[in-house]
């Protein structure tokens, strides 16, 4: 968790969780590449990993209110070993 902050909306106030930067989402793996559909094996464990992540949210009282493949998102390596450039 890098911040997380309020914010008045028209649906009342809202907690924002601001998180690690991560890389591409499963959607736009799909959208983007030939592994549409991704092959059953990395279906299975990428679905194994969000019911983790899910119970454990659930298990510190958090929801998340918008799950989908835009919000599923692969792992980047290291960025502090990359440069600017």
């Amino acid at each position: 968790l890098q911040e997380e902050f309020k914010i008045d909306g028209p649906n009342g106030e809202h907690k924002v969780d601001v998180m690690d930067l991560v890389g591409p989402s499963t959607g736009e793996v799909m959208r983007c590449s030939e592994l549409s559909p991704l092959p059953v094996e990395v279906g299975r464990q990428v679905v194994a990993q969000c019911a983790k992540g899910l119970a454990y949210l659930h298990s510190i009282g958090l929801v998340h209110g918008d799950l989908h493949p835009g919000n599923i998102a692969f792992a980047l390596p290291n960025l502090d070993s990359l440069s600017v450039e």
